[in-house]
């Protein structure tokens, strides 16, 4: 039994590892230069589906209370900078009001493989809230890896006003490759210890019925 818990022990932690090894992040620019809304643009996923964790994204203003809206449509953006009904709702999330980068973990949402995929990134509190993005050139609109590539893009006035062309979104996407979410760390934590406390439970209580059947009979 103690080899068994062992074993489980060992198989929970290279589990760990090997979701972790799996995250990954793609950065455009945190260069600001111009600001609004949001901004729209697309993003070409290569061989694996990339399930999207949490985004960093480049607070210009801030005042009350505010969330982040992250919508998405199959293909490319372009011709629905207007069309609230091309796009999906996939995530509302509670900012800090805080000016400057911040990480917000969106609800998880996929990027399928071997697709364009429009992405709209939103304050919705469009009176007291702005993002910062730049001004695009040309040369600083397009961001690769070796998973995905993204095409920068526009800015918005939320929710689908004005539109500012062209714009690069400031910001990182992290995301996972393939389709399941790393589990959160004290996920992992708790799962492990309660392997650990069932794997004992089960050893204590095989030696104490061991220890019945081999303890010596006292009938006559």
């Amino acid at each position: 039994m103690r080899a068994a818990l062992k074993t489980t022990i060992l198989t929970l932690s290279f589990a760990t590892l090997s979701l972790t090894a799996n995250a990954a992040i793609i950065t455009t620019t945190f260069s600001g230069g111009n600001q609004l809304s949001g901004n729209m643009f697309d993003a070409t996923v290569f061989a694996n589906p990339l399930t999207v964790t949490s985004l960093t994204v480049n607070v210009a203003d801030a005042m009350g209370a505010s969330d982040l809206e992250v919508y998405t449509k199959p293909g490319s953006y372009l011709g629905f900078e207007t069309n609230p009904a091309a796009w999906t709702l996939v995530s509302t999330t509670s900012l800090l009001e805080a000016t400057g980068p911040q990480v917000v973990d969106v609800t998880d949402f996929v990027l399928p493989a071997g697709a364009v995929t429009g992405i709209y990134i939103t304050v919705n509190n469009a009176a007291a809230w702005n993002l910062s993005y730049t001004n695009g050139n040309g040369s600083n609109q397009t961001y690769t890896n070796s998973d995905l590539q993204l095409d920068l893009g526009v800015g918005k006035l939320y929710p689908f006003s004005i539109t500012r062309n062209p714009r690069v979104w400031n910001g990182s996407i992290q995301y996972n490759i393939g389709v399941a979410a790393i589990p959160e760390a004290s996920s992992v934590v708790m799962s492990g210890l309660g392997i650990t406390a069932i794997g004992a439970l089960i050893y204590n209580r095989r030696r104490k019925e061991t220890a019945r059947v081999e303890k010596p009979s006292n009938e006559a």
